[in-house]
Formats: structure tokens, C-alpha cells, sequence
């Protein structure tokens, strides 16, 4: 009898410490998916704000200012620039997040340049560089920080307006 009840009060505190391990994780995440709803109700906000602003812009460099402003609030972007689409090149409208100076050999590109941007411009598809290395296999002149790249061609009916380049950094 004695080893019996030795053995169920060993079997209870392990069930407690289980039950106690189990009410944590719940815990944490309840707490995770609090945290995720409320990064996805400001993602919402700030989608919603970009797409009000974009749909108010009354011309290309409205739509680029719009796109430089409110981006980095919106994808934790830490780099944005807007190339419109001019007489065969992609000529930069807006650009912020970029050290001074960074992007004055990158004001025109033409078209038959082979870049990230002029690609997804002339490609119609989004161009995603992975990491500085990547980025420096496709451009070996650029000298940039680490972080990865998108460039997204911007499209009406299915026609090249311009194209947007969006840096994120390292976390």
C-alpha cells in the first residue's frame, strides 16, 4: 500500500508539472496570437492608408510620393525608391531611406541594363534578391547594406508603368 501511494503521488506532481508545462504554452500562445492579430490589424491600417492615398493621387509623382511615404510604416521597409517608366528608360521619380548620394548613378536605367529593376520592368513580375551577395551577382557595382530586395513592376492592364524597389534590412 505504502509503494502504491508513493507511486500516485508521483504520478500527480508529474500531471501538475505537465498541467502547469501545458497552462504556459497556452498562455504564450494566446499571447502570440494577440500579438499577431494586432500586426495584422496595422497592416491592415497602413494598407488601407497607402491604398486611399494611391487612389487620391492625381499623377505619377503623386503615386510616387504616396508610395515613398507611407511603405516603410507599411512592410517595415527600410529603403524605397519609384522608377516611372519615360522614353525607354526607368527614370527615378521619388526615392527615401537611401544614404545621400546613393542613388545618383541609378537615376536612369535603361531598359536594356540588366538590374533587378529594369527586369521586373521588362519581365512584368516581381524580382526578389535575396541578400547583399545575391544583389551583388546581379549588380556587381552596387555597394549596399545587407538586407534582401524587391522590385515590383507597376502595371496598368498589364502594361509597364514603372517600377517600385523596396529594401528591408537584417533584423
Amino acid at each position: 500500500d505504502v509503494v502504491v501511494r508513493e507511486l500516485d503521488r508521483e504520478a500527480l506532481r508529474r500531471m501538475e508539472v505537465e498541467t502547469a508545462r501545458r497552462e504556459r504554452n497556452a498562455r504564450l500562445d494566446a499571447e502570440r496570437a494577440l500579438a499577431d492579430e494586432r500586426t495584422l490589424r496595422a497592416r491592415i491600417a497602413a494598407l488601407h492608408d497607402l491604398s486611399t492615398a494611391l487612389g487620391a493621387a492625381g499623377s505619377t509623382e503623386a503615386v510616387a510620393a504616396a508610395v515613398v511615404e507611407r511603405l516603410p510604416r507599411f512592410e517595415r521597409a527600410s529603403a524605397v525608391s519609384v522608377y516611372v517608366l519615360r522614353e525607354g528608360a526607368a527614370k527615378l521619380e521619388a526615392a527615401a531611406g537611401f544614404a545621400p548620394g546613393a542613388l545618383d548613378a541609378w537615376t536612369t536605367l535603361p531598359l536594356t541594363r540588366d538590374t533587378p529593376l529594369t527586369n521586373a520592368l521588362r519581365e512584368r513580375r516581381t524580382v526578389r534578391i535575396g541578400d547583399r551577395a545575391a544583389l551583388r551577382e546581379s549588380v556587381p557595382e552596387v555597394e549596399a547594406p545587407d538586407g534582401s530586395w524587391l522590385a515590383v513592376p507597376l502595371l496598368s492592364r498589364e502594361e509597364p508603368l514603372g517600377v517600385l524597389g523596396v529594401r528591408f534590412e537584417r533584423e
